[in-house]
């Protein structure tokens, strides 16, 4: 694999991989794949390769017969939504979009399961996993969705697709809606709700009945990204904290996913990479290829289409990009990056801890990349800001917990680490040891009337709690808040808040807090947080029972807002959920 010792996300040895700076990163600031620097399969993942592990690439297409990839593509396994309208089989994803674009999910599928030792090109995370390809958005829909992720019900609407034996479901998308789920139309909240629900059947019904692993990406919007623009993400930049939390987007806000966020050759967030509790763990997704690497990856082949093309028009515009010697037909990009490029190094860390222990169920998928997880940039400062004359804390850096977990908005519990994840997996398949079954409990607060009222530009916030009985142990919490106007205007009525002047923590009856919602966000003012869901994996492994307080703190007194005033807020009811055994 001639172009492996550029994969820094592998074996960092500060390589350049290809930057168009010719500057690398920081040495073994990588996913801990190798034992040495013989990149080998004998010294890699302690002999695992994901052998006998299905990916499912669900993305923009899956070029099948892509030399570093055909390998590893199960025949007449992938489906093409858009046939027969762009010219490709039934069962041929591969994409047709204009030349001078590349394919998003033929890049991300070779980070992901690239063929090892063959000679030529890359070396996938898991080399040895078999890939399927399903172009959802190259002409999808719900119904397409659902299919793509295993919901077998909706599967039969697609004549001879095939899924049911696929172990991790790759999502390397999202959607960004800048309103709560309860304020989107009807169909958004549909396609929401149904999605949620198609990953729950999959986690209950696929492998068997140990669950299928769905792999999604937090997002790449730290700054606006492509989404926002900067004036909209203003408050948020000169503030240090996320434009986009990965709590805003509804179908993040679920323990049937693992929420990926991005690290960068240097072993710090990368640069956009959304922050929030719903994040569970990050992988490589580097920098741009400009003054720091990003990521190696497979393209699409031949030098007159894909992001690597004879041209000057490309981005960022190196020799290697366009067919250097390194890459003569063009078939490798040396500048991918993105939560979407960290999504499937997670996915193909999946398969090799599946491999190793092929007795584990979805949740204990989970646990061992917690438990295992290499703690990034431990000096992470707090974001903090001035209020009231005092700092405040807007966003933490890392939070120990009391069952001795580490976790912050910016990594989730860290960055995967191959090595002693696939060595706990092995542990734990040699001692027969599994999760007991997960339960649900959910608590809910009275409506309130009085003392409900979130003060405008106010550190002391509003707090309230609940006492919780059970002795269940936490895996995940949700947290669903409504907050309305507190003096509402006859024409605009409950919508009169600004949804971004918000900060909402949960605190433990450990003393653990969470801060689940950071603002300076990108909710629109003008529109209420009507049952506001979100998820926080801080508390991982901690005892339920006892008291837990929520607290709600209105950190902006600006006016220069959709509705031309504070917008002063009121709670009106809360509720958690909670996940564990």
């Amino acid at each position: 694999d001639p172009l492996a010792s550029s994969q820094w996300y592998l074996f960092n040895t500060a390589q350049s991989s290809f930057s168009q700076s010719g500057r690398g990163g920081t040495p073994r600031a990588d996913m801990n794949g190798f034992s040495s620097n013989q990149l080998t399969l004998e010294n890699y993942a302690l002999g695992m390769s994901g052998k006998g592990i299905e990916i499912a690439i669900i993305d923009s297409g899956l070029e099948i017969a892509h030399e570093d990839l055909v390998e590893n593509v199960i025949p007449n396994g992938s489906y093409n939504f858009a046939f027969p309208h762009n010219e490709k089989s039934q069962r041929d994803p591969t994409s047709n979009a204009p030349k001078s674009e590349g394919d998003h999910g033929t890049s991300v599928a070779g980070i992901a399961a690239a063929r090892a030792e063959n000679g030529i090109g890359i070396f996938g995370v898991a080399p040895n996993a078999k890939l399927r390809g399903f172009n959802l958005l190259a002409a999808g829909d719900l119904n397409a969705e659902l299919a793509s992720l295993g919901f077998q019900s909706a599967v039969e609407n697609f004549n001879g697709l095939q899924n049911k034996q696929v172990s991790i479901f790759n999502k390397s998308y999202g959607t960004n809606p800048n309103k709560v789920l309860a304020l989107l139309s009807n169909t958004e909240q549909i396609h929401a709700s149904a999605v949620i629900g198609a990953m729950q059947e999959g986690t209950s019904q696929l492998r068997d009945g140990k669950g299928a692993i769905y792999v999604k990406a937090a997002g790449n919007e730290f700054s606006g990204g492509s989404v926002f623009d900067e004036n909209y993400c203003s408050e948020a930049i000169a503030h240090n904290v996320t434009c986009y939390n990965s709590n805003q987007e509804p179908e993040n806000v679920t323990p049937y996913q693992i929420i990926v966020g991005a690290f960068n050759a240097n072993d710090k967030r990368a640069s956009y990479s959304n922050t929030g509790s719903a994040i569970w763990i990050s992988g490589a997704g580097g920098e741009f290829g400009v003054n720091q690497p990003a990521l190696m990856t497979t393209d699409r082949s031949g030098c007159d289409s894909g992001y690597s093309r004879d041209s000057e028009n490309i981005e960022p515009n190196t020799s290697f990009n366009r067919g250097s010697s390194d890459n003569l037909e063009c078939n490798y990009y040396a500048s991918f990056n993105g939560t979407s490029v960290a999504t499937p190094t997670l996915s193909g860390a999946v398969a090799l801890i599946l491999e190793a222990n092929p007795n584990a169920h979805w949740r204990d998928v989970k646990y061992i990349l917690a438990k295992s997880a290499r703690k990034l940039n431990p000096n992470l400062s707090p974001v903090t800001m001035n209020l009231n004359g005092a700092s405040f804390v807007i966003d933490q850096a890392w939070e120990t917990n009391s069952a001795g977990f580490n976790f912050s908005n910016a990594f989730g519990f860290g960055a995967v680490d191959i090595i002693n994840a696939v060595a706990l997996a092995k542990q734990r398949q040699q001692g027969g040891v599994n999760l007991p079954a997960m339960q649900t409990l959910l608590v809910e607060s009275d409506l309130f009337s009085t003392n409900n009222i979130i003060a405008n530009q106010n550190a002391q916030g509003l707090t309230k709690s609940l006492a919780v009985s059970n002795h269940l142990t936490v895996e995940s919490v949700e947290l669903m808040i409504d907050v309305s106007a507190t003096n509402p205007s006859s024409d605009r009525g409950n919508n009169e808040i600004d949804a971004a002047d918000y900060l909402v923590e949960i605190t433990s009856p450990s003393g653990t807090k969470s801060i689940v919602m950071t603002p300076f966000n990108a909710y629109l003012s003008g529109h209420e947080l009507k049952e506001l869901k979100v998820i926080s994996h801080a508390f991982y492994g901690e005892a339920i029972a006892g008291n837990w307080s929520v607290t709600i703190t209105d950190v902006d007194g600006s006016t220069q807002n959709f509705i031309n005033h504070v917008g002063e807020g009121k709670l009106n009811k809360f509720s958690l959920t909670f996940y564990g055994h």
